[in-house]
């Protein structure tokens, strides 16, 4: 039986989130001092124990990946070991550097770009997503074409999330998302949450940001590929090492197919999960998607 490490996305962060990392192992302190100092601030004030400076992108994506890297250290300690990894959104950043592909330096400081890029390049559009709950992909889909075409193009909204069996995330302009949760609502959706996030993420609103990163990308060098990595735009494991810029560039305004990822991994023989990173949202999808897999939510002891 073969294992996965799954890694947290944006949304998942909170004030404190790491500060046990932190305090009761010595390997994980190091790794909070160095994204501190490449960051330019104190993780411990400004993570551990304020928080406000989760609410931009250019910090937010850094922290949720330093923290998802320092709980894949603690299970490297315990001599656990994956046989394929992934992450939703963001998380497949932290999924790439498990992998080997990023160093610990980089997966920080292209973290930080990514979101200074993201936060910059749209600052000009109102946008969010919310969560979808209890409505088939179908339904979801039908309510984002309706809502566009009532618009007229003012604004737009996608479905950018298939996490799991009716969760669906769907993101846009506010006014094309307002109405989308209303047909939504309509179809028979049970609830419709909004997410703690800073844009309409996985949306054509981000082409301009995903060809800036895409050329970013290009200035590095990246490591061997040690563990294959299943990319969130395509369900299936990276081609080769080189297709990493341009697939990342893909992955800003593609939806993300979670749930037919952890599909996938399951078909090949994955019977275990083990998710990194603040809360426990992709246990939660992985034992949706599939209630006879182990499913476990991090390794912080």
């Amino acid at each position: 039986m073969k294992t996965a490490f799954i890694f947290s996305g944006q949304g998942s962060q909170f004030a404190g989130m790491g500060k046990d990392l932190y305090e009761n192992h010595s390997e994980c302190r190091l790794l909070f001092d160095e994204a501190s100092e490449i960051l330019k601030i104190d993780f411990k004030s400004e993570i551990f124990e304020n928080g406000e400076i989760l609410k931009k992108n250019e910090y937010c994506q850094p922290a949720i990946a330093a923290v998802s890297a320092a709980a894949l250290k603690v299970a490297e300690l315990k001599g656990m070991t994956a046989d394929v990894v992934a992450g939703l959104s963001l998380g497949e950043y932290t999924a790439l550097y498990a992998s080997g592909v990023f160093t610990f330096e980089n997966l920080i400081k292209i973290t930080r770009r990514r979101g200074y890029i993201m936060e910059n390049y749209v600052s000009d559009v109102a946008g969010g997503m919310s969560a979808v709950l209890g409505l088939d992909s179908a339904d979801c889909l039908r309510a984002c074409e309706k809502a566009n075409l009532t618009l007229g193009g003012e604004e737009s909204v996608v479905c950018a999330n298939f996490n799991a069996p009716g969760q669906v995330v769907i993101s846009g302009g506010l006014n094309a998302l307002a109405l989308a949760e209303q047909l939504a609502s309509e179809s028979g959706a049970k609830r419709v949450l909004s997410l703690n996030v800073a844009g309409p993420f996985h949306t054509s609103y981000y082409e301009a940001a995903a060809e800036e990163l895409y050329n970013e990308l290009k200035t590095y060098t990246f490591g061997e590929m040690k563990i294959p990595v299943i990319s969130n735009a395509t369900a299936y494991k990276y081609a080769e090492t080189a297709d990493i810029a341009a697939v990342l560039r893909r992955h800003m305004i593609s939806p993300v197919l979670f749930q037919k990822s952890v599909e996938n991994m399951i078909e090949d023989g994955v019977g275990e999960f083990y998710e990194f990173g603040p809360g426990k949202t992709l246990t939660g999808f992985v034992k949706k998607i599939n209630k006879e897999v182990k499913a476990v939510s991090g390794v912080s002891n």
